[in-house]
């Protein structure tokens, strides 16, 4: 593979990691105090979403993985996802970093959409609640 186009993957990751961090990370903060709560949960994140560039739908997870949410998009709630096992997705196998925030490795989605997902943890203090994620699809960046 040529250097420079690895290169300006590297540096596009990069810069699209650092405009995503801090949205999500307030966002986070957000789901946390709404936490267990799922009307309250797609209420947060629809009134969150313009704030994460980019992003084609929003939803949490708890700590195993499971939909705590449903999808939440740009002026739309998407249901059929509440209770979604996203356990085994490519982007749940990856480690959290120290700092809780995560961009996936790109991946092709159960749609056939190749795609990137971003993940903040959520906490409740030092606890480990679940996760906030926000779906991408590659093409849209």
């Amino acid at each position: 593979m040529d250097e420079k186009w690895k290169d300006d993957v590297h540096r596009k990751r990069a810069e699209l990691a650092q405009r995503l961090h801090e949205p999500m990370a307030q966002l986070a903060a957000l789901c946390g105090q709404a936490f267990g709560d799922r009307l309250r949960l797609n209420d947060v994140l629809a009134a969150g979403f313009a704030t994460v560039p980019h992003s084609t739908h929003l939803y949490v997870l708890n700590d195993k993985g499971v939909q705590i949410s449903d999808n939440v998009g740009a002026g739309r709630i998407g249901l059929g996802y509440f209770q979604r096992d996203r356990s085994q997705r490519p982007y749940m196998r990856e480690p959290v970093p120290a700092w809780g925030f995560l961009l996936s490795d790109a991946y092709v989605s159960l749609s056939g959409r190749p795609s990137l997902t971003a993940l903040h943890v959520v906490r409740d203090g030092a606890t480990l609640l679940g996760y906030l994620g926000a779906d991408f699809d590659l093409r849209d960046l």
